[in-house]
């Protein structure tokens, strides 16, 4: 029973609890640490634009609702999960005009967010379209009839909702999972 009073059992029971829940702490903190994955530069990256933009309405730098289309996986892991916000804008456009003249426009895909928030620059994903010309239609009009054949618009270009295109990571980028 001596050697209970003794200051060298009580160090040794105090160094040997705080040893053991400094192991419990530890192997927490272990689990708790996140893995760091690599998207490696040129990564493909599906991109859907969610909703339709057309010539007339949309002005160069207006933001357009797109998403990731499908998960993209490194190791086995999701980085980039399907249904992620993208930031897409309109690069050009240009109104259908008179005498004919279609609508064009053209988006653009600039960065897309990984799961862990970051935002990954993404590289030729664009999609451009041109409305129907109607400048045959126009002339023939005016030829014809008079010279308000020449006030007949052309189509709006215009991208349906529902369209993907392919972009790829500009660099690589480091993603926490």
């Amino acid at each position: 029973m001596q050697y209970r009073n003794s200051i060298l059992f009580k160090s040794v029971v105090i160094i040997t609890l705080f040893s053991i829940s400094f192991l419990f702490i530890g192997a927490d903190l272990l689990w708790a640490q996140k893995l760091a994955l690599v998207v490696p530069s040129g990564t493909p990256v599906t991109i859907k634009i969610d909703q339709e933009v057309n010539s007339k309405e949309f002005p160069v730098g207006s933001k357009i609702q797109a998403s990731v289309a499908n998960d993209v996986i490194i190791d086995g892991k999701v980085v980039i999960r399907a249904g992620s916000q993208c930031d897409v804008t309109v690069a050009s456009a240009k109104k259908a005009g008179i005498v004919g003249a279609p609508g064009t426009i053209t988006v653009s895909v600039n960065y897309i967010k990984a799961v862990d928030g970051t935002n990954i620059p993404i590289s030729s994903a664009t999609k451009s379209e041109e409305g129907k010309s109607q400048v045959t239609t126009a002339i023939v009009v005016t030829i014809l009839c008079c010279i308000l054949g020449l006030l007949i618009k052309g189509k709006e270009g215009v991208i349906p909702a529902g369209t993907q295109l392919t972009g790829y990571t500009v660099s690589q980028a480091e993603v926490n999972i």
